[in-house]
Order: structure tokens, then C-alpha cells, then sequence
């Protein structure tokens, strides 16, 4: 009978990946991978019983398991060599004595491996005699001496400060002493002043003067001054005007300015002196409202410390 099927290389379905070659009227032992195909690869279709000249357990669909195992069984190529999956069975059942006997071979050789060794183990400590085993010696610790120990570094010379500036004349780190000479306001000298504190704390004697003078805040107090002014300006200065730039300072160097008051009978106010050319003098009494606790004082001129007459 002839197939209704042209030869070439046709999918292989007991081997995946391989196609076998149909010469046209059957199978042949020939096969190669798929990927190596010169032509695209065919499939044949799934045929009946009564029109089916050839197994379909090699190709298309695979038929019942008791017609393909018995094919296989008895499939043989032109030479009389099984393929399919007759070549298989014949080959997987080949294999797998020389497998078998190569596991035992080797496992028996690793248990024989094992048991020496601890057999050796054992008997090199339990036979070893007391005098053969080996001595622990105790290195002793070397103790250091005194070239071993580190040298402390030599102190570093501590880097002196620059000196400070030197304190500015007038400042109340270092006043002018008096007489104090003042210059105008477009330069050119004035007048010379000095005075002196003649009552620190003058409360009850500024209220005892006259029944109309102010009382000082609370926490503050009066201080009295003498001062005296020296005309040295042509043109003349006027005490009553020039107080304007005087103050009475602390030593902090916090200025208050003048206060006016009624001095007691028989004494000058400082508001009161007359217009000073140069050689002329005047003397009067100035107040000042200053902080209770203050002790020490300053005179501030025209923005200068002067310090208080001798």
C-alpha cells in the first residue's frame, strides 16, 4: 500500500526537538535536530484506522498507550536496529547497571575511608603514652622596660596673647586729669575746668536748703559739686550755657547731667556765674541726681573723663 504522503523530514513525536525522514512509503532511521531542518517542518495529519499506512506513534497525535508500546517494541530500522521507543527502553535499561554498580563502588569506598579514619584517630591519642605527649610550656609576658616606654612630649610653649591696645586719653580707663582744658565746637580752646564732690549723698541737706526743692527718685540720690571755670576764649564763656556739657559720671561711666536746685544762702550756683574772658574764674555749686550705691565718680567735658581735683 502507498502512502498518500511525500517524503521529507516530519516532527518525531517520541523524540521532542528531532524530526524523522519519511521516504514515502515508511519511516526511517535517519533524524536530526529540528533546528537544523532545511525546509519547514511538516506535520501529518491525524488519519483513520482504514486509510493509516503507517504507525502514528512516531508522528502528528499520539495513539493509545497499548498500540504505541507495542509498536515500539518491535520497531527496527533497515539494518535491524531498534529505534524509536524501542532504542529508548533499550538504552535506558543498558544504562542503568553500569550506574548501579558504579554508586556501590564508590560508597563503599567513602564508608571504608570513614571507619580507617576514626579507627586512626582513636588509637593515635588512646595508644599515645604520657611521656610521649607533648609538654605545654608557659611563654612568660616580658615586662617592659624603661627604654620601652613611650617619652610623654615635651610641653608646647603656650602662644602669648598681643598685648592689648592702649586705653585712649579722656576714656574712663584713663581720664585727663584736672584742669581739664575744653575746646570749642569749631575748635580753638575755651575755658579749663575742675571740680571736685563736697557731699556724696546730699538728700536730706538739698530738702533742708529750701522746703521747694525736688526729692530724689527712689533709689537715687543728690550729689554736690564744687566747680571752677577759667575763661580762655576771647570772645568769652558763659558758665550758664557751657554746664550743658558737663556731667557727673560713675565709674561705669553712665553721665547725668546737672540738676537745678535752690543752694543755701551765702553760696553760688553754678548757673549764676558771669561771662569769663581769658583769665577770668568763677566757682559755684553743681548738683547731680546719680544711683544710690554709686561711690566713686568722674567728671565728663565735652564728651571727655576728666578725673576730680586733688
Amino acid at each position: 500500500m502507498s502512502s498518500a504522503y511525500p517524503a521529507g523530514w516530519y516532527q518525531d513525536a517520541n523524540y521532542p526537538g528531532y524530526e524523522r525522514y519519511f521516504d514515502g512509503n515508511a519511516w526511517t532511521h535517519h533524524t536530526r535536530p529540528s533546528a537544523a531542518a532545511s525546509q519547514p517542518t511538516q506535520m501529518l495529519p491525524q488519519q483513520t484506522a482504514a486509510t493509516q499506512v503507517y504507525p502514528t506513534g512516531f508522528i502528528g497525535s499520539v495513539p493509545n498507550v497499548p498500540q504505541a508500546h507495542a509498536y515500539a517494541e518491535q520497531a527496527q530500522d533497515q539494518h535491524g536496529q531498534p529505534y524509536g521507543q524501542a532504542a529508548r527502553a533499550q538504552k535506558n535499561k543498558g544504562a542503568r547497571v553500569p550506574l548501579i554498580i558504579l554508586g556501590s563502588v564508590v560508597g563503599g569506598f567513602f564508608l571504608l575511608t570513614f571507619i580507617g579514619v576514626a579507627i586512626a584517630g582513636a588509637g593515635s591519642d588512646g595508644d599515645r603514652s604520657v611521656a610521649d605527649r607533648p609538654t605545654v610550656v608557659s611563654t612568660p609576658t616580658p615586662t617592659p622596660t624603661a627604654e620601652a616606654e613611650e617619652e610623654e612630649p615635651a610641653p608646647q610653649a603656650v602662644e602669648e596673647a598681643p598685648p592689648a591696645p592702649p586705653v585712649p586719653d579722656g576714656s574712663v580707663g584713663n581720664p585727663f586729669p584736672a584742669p581739664y582744658t575744653a575746646t570749642g565746637f569749631w575748635g580753638g580752646d575755651k575755658y579749663t575746668f575742675s571740680a571736685r564732690v563736697t557731699n556724696a549723698d546730699a538728700n536730706a541737706a538739698v530738702k533742708e536748703w529750701n522746703m521747694f526743692n525736688d526729692d530724689a527718685p527712689a533709689g537715687y540720690k543728690y550729689v554736690i559739686a564744687e566747680a571752677t571755670m577759667t575763661g580762655v576764649d576771647p570772645d568769652g564763656v558763659e558758665p550758664m550755657f557751657e554746664q550743658y556739657d558737663i556731667e557727673l559720671a560713675t565709674a561705669e561711666g553712665n553721665g547725668y547731667d546737672p540738676e537745678i536746685i535752690v543752694f543755701p544762702e551765702g553760696t553760688s550756683s553754678f548757673w549764676d556765674g558771669p561771662t569769663l574772658y581769658p583769665g577770668q574764674s568763677f566757682t559755684g555749686l553743681m548738683a547731680f541726681i546719680v544711683p544710690a550705691d554709686a561711690t566713686s565718680f568722674l567728671f565728663k567735658v565735652n564728651g571727655d573723663y576728666v578725673l576730680p581735683a586733688g
